[in-house]
């Protein structure tokens, strides 16, 4: 009986792990989704990826954004190269946070813009998108 308790845990304890790694991959796949909308000026992808009932906090003067302006913002295809490293990744079932770093490459600017973020992303329809998101801008690289 003690083996088959054993085994049962084990096997709850891998699916667990998997859908873990699942779910993170998934959120790794949007986090460079999101990257990449953002750097090519993807205005159909940026829209896919947000939720209509997005907040986003700016980092530059913690004002709110709705979807409808953030992408009206990426329209304006100012950012030469965008850097994402989405250093902690959590996964609750269908919601997920995501903190980490992002250097903003603009052009005709010689400093880029390097902020601290967190995204929360829900899972949609099958789909992940952001909900929430927040930067704070880092102090410039010398």
């Amino acid at each position: 009986m003690k083996i088959l308790m054993a085994g049962v845990l084990l096997v709850a304890s891998a699916s667990a792990s998997f859908g873990q790694s699942k779910g993170t991959d998934e959120i790794v796949a949007a986090e460079k989704s999101w990257t990449d909308a953002y750097q090519a000026c993807d205005l159909p992808a940026m829209g896919r990826i947000l939720s209509d009932d997005l907040t986003l906090i700016q980092h530059t003067n913690g004002g709110t954004m709705t979807k409808e302006a953030f992408v009206k913002s990426v329209g304006a295809c100012a950012m030469e190269k965008v850097i994402n490293d989405p250093s902690r990744v959590r996964v609750y079932g269908d919601t997920a946070t995501v903190q980490g770093t992002s250097t903003y490459h603009i052009k005709n600017s010689a400093t880029p813009i390097s902020v601290i973020f967190t995204r929360v992303w829900v899972k949609n329809g099958g789909q992940w998108q952001v909900v929430n998101h927040q930067s704070t801008g880092l102090p410039a690289r010398k």
